[in-house]
């Protein structure tokens, strides 16, 4: 359904930024980068995992709705 497609679609947004940042940083750690100097996007990466987990909770719950 409609609903499957959107909440599908959102679940793939809210884990694929988190690993984008997350290989971003091992890219920039890979080249000599300092975890000091990523600390404010590590810090980002958290807030989106936490929110991510939030906001994947409520999904599952709006499935169990829809359905």
């Amino acid at each position: 359904t409609e609903e499957e497609t959107v909440i599908d679609s959102a679940i793939a947004y809210i884990t694929g930024v988190p690993a984008l940042i997350k290989a971003a940083i091992d890219a920039a750690l890979a080249q000599g980068a300092t975890p000091a100097q990523l600390a404010s996007i590590a810090a980002l990466k958290a807030k989106l995992d936490a929110k991510g987990r939030i906001a994947l909770t409520a999904g599952g719950y709006i499935q169990r709705i829809c359905h």
